[in-house]
């Protein structure tokens, strides 16, 4: 949300802590994974590309950083069962190794999760 208000309105950040966040809530929705098919934020940024509304200084940024979302996305939904995001971003030649590395790592771990479940205790940690 933050980033597509970002690319159209001037905004003001804060490092100052404004809300807490419980990351091991039993029956939490954050445990429940169910694939997505986009971030809104890669809409909102390539319609802005497009349109002509970013400032060439920061054109790369936006880009790469699309990508890392991209590459997010894929990632959660490699977990919710879902690997056709994953696979489509792996044959990109503009994706970096690293992020094609991690996809690849998830997938495989999921893999053994899901096929596997007493190997899963002796899972590395992402």
């Amino acid at each position: 949300m933050w980033g597509r208000i970002a690319l159209k309105y001037p905004f003001a950040y804060s490092s100052q802590a404004c809300a807490i966040y419980y990351q091991n809530v039993v029956n939490s929705a954050a445990y429940r994974r169910k694939p997505v098919k986009g971030h809104p934020l890669l809409e909102t940024g390539k319609e802005a590309l497009k349109l002509g509304r970013v400032p060439p200084e920061i054109i790369k940024d936006l880009e790469e950083y699309m990508k890392f979302v991209e590459m997010c996305t894929a990632k959660h939904n490699v977990e919710a069962g879902d690997k056709n995001l994953a696979l489509s971003l792996l044959t990109r030649s503009d994706i970096k190794l690293a992020y094609k590395k991690l996809l690849l790592s998830t997938m495989f771990l999921t893999a053994i999760e899901n096929n596997s479940p007493a190997f899963s205790q002796f899972r590395v940690r992402k």
